[in-house]
C-alpha cells in the first residue's frame, strides 16, 4: 500500500467514526440512523428514488429522474469516503427497513467539496434533513474538506432555509439561472446537540 493509500485509508476511517450519530434528535420517535452507504445497498437505492414523488425528484436532480443510471448507481455506492462520501439515512417501517434519506459530497479540489441531499417524500418536514447535512458537514471536515457549497433550486424553500439555519452563504449559481449557489467554511459550523454514538444499521437487519 502506497503512503497514499495509507493517508486515505486513515481519512475514510476518521469519516466514518464521525458519521455515526444522531444530531439533533428527531421529532418522532421512530428515528432513522444515518451511515456510510454500502454496495449491498444498490437495489434500496434503486427503491428510495422510485418512491420519490416527481417534484422531489426534480428539487434534487433538476430534472424528473426516473431511475438512477447504472453509472450514477456505481459511484454512489462505490464512494471511498474521502474524495466521494455518501451517506443514507435507514428507517423501519410496516414494510421493514428502507432507506429514506440520501446525502453525498464530492471533492472539487483538495480543501473544497460540493453537496447535495434528498430526503423521501414522508420524511419531509420531520427535521431528517437537517441531521442529514450536519452529518455531511461532520463527515466533509473529518475528511479534511474546508469548504462546502452546492446549487439549490430558487424554487427550493426548504433547502434554502436549511443552508441559511446552518450558516451558508446565498449567492447566484454561475451555472443555472433557475438555481442559487449555496457555500459556507466548514471550521465554523455550528454545534448544536450533543453527538452520541450508533451502531450501524444494516438495511439486511
Amino acid at each position: 500500500m502506497s503512503r497514499t493509500d495509507n493517508t486515505a485509508g486513515t481519512a475514510a476511517g476518521a469519516v466514518a467514526s464521525v458519521v455515526l450519530h444522531t444530531v439533533p434528535a428527531l421529532r418522532d420517535r421512530h428515528e432513522p440512523r444515518i451511515r456510510p452507504v454500502r454496495p449491498a445497498d444498490a437495489g434500496a437505492l434503486q427503491d428510495f428514488l422510485s418512491r420519490l414523488s416527481a417534484r422531489s425528484r426534480y428539487l434534487r436532480f433538476f430534472r424528473p429522474l426516473l431511475e438512477l443510471p447504472s453509472w450514477l448507481l456505481t459511484q454512489l455506492v462505490e464512494a471511498d469516503g474521502v474524495r466521494t462520501q455518501v451517506l443514507v439515512a435507514v428507517a423501519r417501517d410496516a414494510g421493514g427497513l428502507r432507506i429514506v434519506g440520501l446525502a453525498q459530497t464530492a471533492r472539487e479540489a483538495d480543501d473544497c467539496c460540493e453537496f447535495a441531499l434528498v430526503v423521501a417524500d414522508d420524511w419531509q418536514g420531520r427535521g431528517l434533513g437537517r441531521r442529514l447535512l450536519d452529518a455531511l458537514l461532520a463527515s466533509a471536515r473529518a475528511a479534511g474538506v474546508v469548504y462546502m457549497r452546492g446549487d439549490v433550486l430558487r424554487e427550493n424553500r426548504a433547502m434554502l432555509r436549511l443552508a441559511r439555519t446552518l450558516g451558508f452563504a446565498v449567492s447566484p449559481s454561475p451555472l443555472d439561472a433557475t438555481a442559487l449557489r449555496v457555500g459556507r467554511a466548514l471550521d465554523r459550523v455550528p454545534r448544536r446537540g450533543a453527538l452520541r454514538s450508533e451502531p450501524y444499521a444494516a438495511l439486511s437487519a
